[in-house]
């Protein structure tokens, strides 16, 4: 495609490459995609998306081919939601830790920084913006700490907090 594009002289848009790291159990059972081949493809497709509104045709396609989506299968689903407001808002690198999540680069316009001090102060105790590095540091809740954590649940609040965060 980019090939074909820069033949036709169209500007070819660069992939911008995300390190995202979100320790859960994320993944396609073998019972619910039977084969390996249709697996690689749901991956591949999953890993491509670019928006909410992609990951819902994602999910509707699994409920179309395969049934009901089992709790892996949701987690990896939320995981792509988190990798497509990752993209939306410029975000290269997502760690999350079993202390803190660090995500960058952010750059926090006034009304920005001023939502973060009110998050800091509610349920995102400690949330801070470390602006020479461009990083925010989202601390995980001291309840998920030391314990597996239900994986669609923290990707889900980690994306909502993003969203609430960087969104207009």
């Amino acid at each position: 495609t980019e090939v074909v594009a820069e033949m036709k002289g169209e500007p070819v848009e660069e992939a911008v490459e995300l390190k995202l790291d979100v320790p859960v159990s994320a993944f396609l059972p073998d019972t619910y995609v039977p084969t390996e081949d249709l697996r690689l493809e749901a991956y591949r497709r999953l890993a491509e998306v670019k928006t909410q509104a992609e990951v819902d045709d994602v999910r509707k396609e699994w409920l179309d081919r395969y049934g009901p989506v089992p709790k892996e299968a949701e987690t990896l689903l939320a995981v792509g939601a988190l990798r497509a407001a990752c993209h939306s808002f410029g975000i290269t690198e997502f760690t999350v830790t079993m202390n803190a999540a660090r995500v960058s680069p952010v750059d926090l316009r006034t009304s920005q920084q001023l939502r973060l001090t009110r998050l800091a102060r509610g349920s995102f105790t400690g949330l801070t913006w470390r602006e020479k590095e461009q990083q925010l540091v989202i601390p995980m809740p001291a309840a998920q700490r030391g314990r597996s954590p239900d994986g669609t649940q923290l990707v889900t609040q980690l994306r909502d907090l993003l969203v609430e965060m960087l969104g207009d």
